[in-house]
């Protein structure tokens, strides 16, 4: 595991790279259950953001194949709702498709199930 060390505001987090992974995957996860409209693209959002801040350099976590997968699973979940439907899977396979790019691609740690 890597440290990240946070400091601001007379505070001082201290994480390695597996907590933060972790807490990263309780978020995600925390929306993914969310039944509320638009919580699916909350997920999304804030994976895209982690991806922002790693690629910008803000950040070294890289998201792995379990966070595309749990965002793919909030929009799963979200097509059976009445506020879901075919745009939400649709979105889903266009999440899927770029999980199996990156891992091409060597950006993405784990491996396509």
């Amino acid at each position: 595991c890597v440290a990240f060390n946070f400091h601001g505001d007379d505070k001082h987090i201290s994480l390695t790279s597996c907590s933060l992974h972790f807490y990263t995957l309780k978020v995600l996860n925390a929306f993914a259950r969310d039944n509320k409209p638009g919580s699916a693209e909350r997920a999304w959002d804030f994976l895209c953001q982690l991806e922002e801040e790693r690629i910008s350099g803000e950040s070294n976590f890289i998201p792995s194949s379990v966070s595309y997968a749990t965002v793919i699973n909030a929009f799963a979940q979200a097509s059976g709702r009445e506020n879901g439907g075919l745009s939400t899977v649709k979105k889903a396979q266009e999440i899927y498709e770029k999980l199996i790019d990156q891992m091409k691609e060597g950006m993405i740690y784990g491996r396509a199930d």
